[in-house]
């Protein structure tokens, strides 16, 4: 099963991905990471670091690349994607690598919750500025993303990030049918 975990910065994705790794043995492919850990790439590592430090994203054709190795780095049929696509042109790229076969939206009310769950992570391109930057790019273009894929009938889900962390676990796990024995 392939799933991607769709919501704001600071809505849990991460958080959840992890969860789905550590229980279920789910590949996790986080986009931001792959980046962050990309700016050193001989062709485009300049380039993606100038992007990241602004809170913009990167053009398709990097991504795809990026993208692509990942994907054909796992040899895992479970594969959980976070944060990854963030417009619908991603959405394209990702439909091209590993066409997904749940999406959960991750869906935080409020952008000053998301600012609270921000300001306590430790990374070098995670400043005031850049948050705005992320939230605002977001609600621009990822709402809209949204919507496309459920106009498109696509099998999406809806959950509300404001909740407990092993609440939303455990909403995730009906989704796709896993069973935990804690």
């Amino acid at each position: 099963m392939r799933i991607v975990l769709i919501g704001a910065p600071g809505s849990g994705k991460g958080t959840q991905a992890k969860l789905l790794e550590e229980r279920f043995d789910y590949a996790h492919i986080n986009m931001g990471e792959i980046l962050r850990n990309s700016q050193s790439h001989k062709i485009h590592g300049d380039r993606i670091k100038r992007l990241i430090y602004t809170g913009n994203l990167l053009p398709d054709d990097i991504v795809e690349d990026l993208l692509r190795d990942a994907v054909d780095g796992t040899k895992n049929d479970k594969i959980v994607f976070d944060g990854f696509p963030r417009n619908e042109s991603q959405l394209r790229v990702l439909k091209r690598i590993a066409t997904p076969d749940l999406l959960i939206s991750l869906y935080t009310p409020t952008p000053e919750k998301l600012y609270e769950r921000l300001i306590t992570r430790n990374r070098p391109d995670d400043t005031e500025e850049i948050h705005r930057n992320r939230i605002s790019t977001f609600y621009a273009e990822t709402t809209q993303m949204i919507r496309h894929i459920v106009q498109a009938g696509m099998n999406i889900r809806t959950l509300a990030a404001d909740n407990e962390i092993e609440i939303i676990h455990t909403e995730i796990r009906k989704l796709i049918g896993e069973r935990h024995n804690d």
